[in-house]
């Protein structure tokens, strides 16, 4: 039997796909990125494929991934291809996460 799957459940899944993507093409892990934010990876995961809708993270994760602010209402406007084709930098990676984690341990 064929499940129906609604218009809001296929771009909730596009919009997770494609930052999980950039953030694996970043080196970035959901655990690195969940405590750079200061909340759990679960919560972080949620927020992604958007399950939890709270405006103060879902903002942090755009900023952190150097994304567009418009991008949770049109996840398709993301030219993925051109991010990783030009290498675009963004506000973190995995090399700053454990250089910061350093940095807190001294």
């Amino acid at each position: 039997m064929k499940k129906n799957v609604s218009s809001s459940e296929i771009s909730s899944s596009k919009a997770g796909k494609i930052i999980r993507a950039i953030m694996l093409c970043k080196g970035i892990t959901i655990t690195q990125l969940a405590k750079k934010l200061g909340i759990t990876h679960s919560y972080l995961s949620l927020l992604i494929h958007d399950k939890k809708k709270n405006p103060y993270y879902r903002k942090k994760i755009l900023e952190e991934l150097n994304l567009p602010p418009s991008f949770w209402d049109n996840p398709s406007q993301i030219d993925f291809n051109s991010i990783v084709q030009n290498g675009q930098d963004t506000n973190v990676t995995s090399e700053k996460i454990l250089q910061e984690n350093q940095n807190e341990e001294l």
